[in-house]
């Protein structure tokens, strides 16, 4: 149930994010089996099959990791791009993975053998690896790295008692340490608040124009637990909607906020007010409200300009001039990019679309230089294979050549063993045909030594172009972090709406020395 789950997020994620070539995660699965197997149908196989077919187009990648390829579902077979074969226990594993590889070279168009595939995967042995990978031409074997972990495992209940007692021991002293000031500082009052203000014993009586409502407190048990009393202090609560426009990020956006203030004796203390988007849980302002108050609590006194109705409707417009002044929308651009966050999106995400962004731009970037060194390379490896094939023609030339003057000069030593004259003429013409043989012998030396030269400086070639190739794409995997810069956007007054304000009765905790603090 949880896999399934996962992967059912995994899915909504990938569909939110905009189509990439690059890479942009990874999900990796080991111990496949059970969960995409090629007959049944558990309810994790369908999110699976869905991200195996769809997550590439978003930057996302999938590896799955098993020890048999019968634990896998055909389709998922098919939809990997790149297998990484290990050496196999039974037959059945091997004739599976070969039907594997012989539909997926078919689906690309490549020539699959299958006997010389069976033979190659039947001789890996042990960290050796068959790399079947639809860009490339043909499989690769390679050999894994050795590595060696010195982790000792899990750690038993005597060794984490030995690694803790240093700990306990310094906990210990800590906790004494402050059993003996805490008696020392019981008689010091603590300061938590302003001192609390004169309460009435019962709730003022308002006109019926004047809407009021009571903060709840999140802190009503304990309050209680402490013998806190409560007593609710009037203040200002309003709803704004502001309009932030702007043409150049492509900003059209409205925000709902939260305005709340305290109410002095004079006016309403918009400077002080606390302002928060709406549904946010970082201000007063957005806190749950009730109709009534909590049973038992008292009131401080209510200044008299807020049991005016035409107070509230001063108060909404000076709101109106405080949220000009005050609210501003944060953005973050990025002048390397082009790019600026969304008006909801956190710089870290901001930072992450960068990122991607960057990782984007240096794929193509990668790409444009394997197109130009593309050709270069191509001449390079065919001048270096002709000059090979120059070498194994000189060098056959030379053996011919070495043959027939072995033959020529036995044949001489022979008819003048076998009693014709050594200065006979037919011995001198065949003496004269060696001695040209052996030095068409030597100038084949010469030719093979002449053309193993050119197959050096060929091959020399070719090693500098792929190490300036290799340089050229060092260069590019590193990416500096993009500067970031923040600006702020600030509405103009007249896409500024301001609600009916309201009284919000907000809960203070009072002890018995007279201190309060907000619940």
């Amino acid at each position: 149930s949880f896999v399934t789950v996962l992967l059912g997020e995994v899915v909504a994620w990938m569909r939110r994010q905009s189509g990439t070539g690059s890479l942009r995660a990874i999900l990796y699965m080991d111990e496949i089996f059970g969960y995409f197997p090629p007959t049944a149908e558990p309810p994790s196989k369908r999110p699976m099959l869905t991200l195996l077919k769809q997550a590439r187009a978003f930057g996302l990648g999938v590896v799955l990791a098993t020890q048999n390829p019968v634990d896998l579902d055909y389709k998922g077979l098919a939809n990997a791009g790149t297998w990484f074969i290990g050496r196999l226990q039974t037959e059945r594993d091997k004739d599976r993975l070969l039907d594997g590889l012989s539909g997926a070279s078919t689906a690309s168009g490549a020539r699959f053998d299958r006997a010389a595939m069976d033979r190659l995967l039947s001789s890996l042995g042990s960290r050796v690896f068959l790399m079947n990978n639809a860009h490339e031409d043909a499989p690769i074997v390679f050999h894994s790295r050795w590595a060696l972990s010195y982790l000792r495992g899990p750690l038993t209940k005597p060794q984490i008692q030995a690694l803790m007692a240093p700990r306990k021991q310094a906990a210990a002293k800590v906790s004494a340490t402050q059993a003996e000031v805490a008696p020392a500082a019981a008689g010091a009052p603590t300061i938590a608040a302003s001192a609390a203000s004169a309460a009435t014993t019962g709730r003022p009586i308002l006109p019926p124009e004047i809407k009021e409502s009571f903060a709840r407190p999140a802190q009503e048990r304990s309050a209680a637990a402490k013998g806190l009393r409560i007593v609710y202090r009037p203040t200002l609560a309003t709803e704004a909607r502001v309009h932030f426009v702007d043409a150049k990020t492509s900003i059209d956006t409205w925000q709902t906020i939260l305005i709340s203030t305290p109410i002095s004796d004079v006016d309403a203390l918009w400077e002080e007010s606390q302002i928060a988007l709406a549904g946010s849980a970082n201000s007063g302002a957005s806190a749950a409200v009730d109709t009534n108050p909590i049973a038992g609590a008292s009131f401080s006194e209510l200044p008299g300009i807020a049991l005016r109705a035409k107070s509230y409707e001063a108060w909404a417009k000076a709101a109106t001039g405080h949220v000009y002044q005050s609210h501003t929308l944060t953005i973050w651009k990025s002048k390397q990019y082009g790019l600026a966050s969304k008006p909801e999106e956190s710089l870290g995400d901001f930072k992450s679309r960068l990122h991607m962004a960057a990782r984007e731009g240096r794929d193509a970037e990668m790409e444009k230089l394997r197109q130009k060194y593309a050709p270069k390379l191509a001449a390079q490896q065919e001048r270096k294979r002709k000059a090979e094939e120059r070498v194994g023609k000189e060098e056959e030339q030379h053996s011919h050549a070495r043959t027939g003057s072995v033959i020529t000069t036995g044949v001489s030593i022979l008819g003048a063993l076998l009693g014709r004259k050594l200065s006979s003429s037919g011995n001198a013409s065949r003496l004269g045909s060696a001695a040209r043989s052996m030095g068409r012998t030597s100038k084949e030396k010469e030719d093979i030594a002449r053309a193993k030269r050119d197959l050096e400086v060929e091959a020399e070639k070719l090693a500098d172009l792929e190490r300036q190739f290799q340089a050229d794409a060092a260069s590019m995997q590193s990416t500096a972090e993009a500067e970031v810069e923040e600006a702020c956007l600030r509405p103009r007054k007249s896409d500024i709406s301001v609600g009916r304000t309201s009284l919000l009765w907000r809960p203070f905790g009072v002890d018995k020395q007279g201190i309060a603090e907000p619940l």
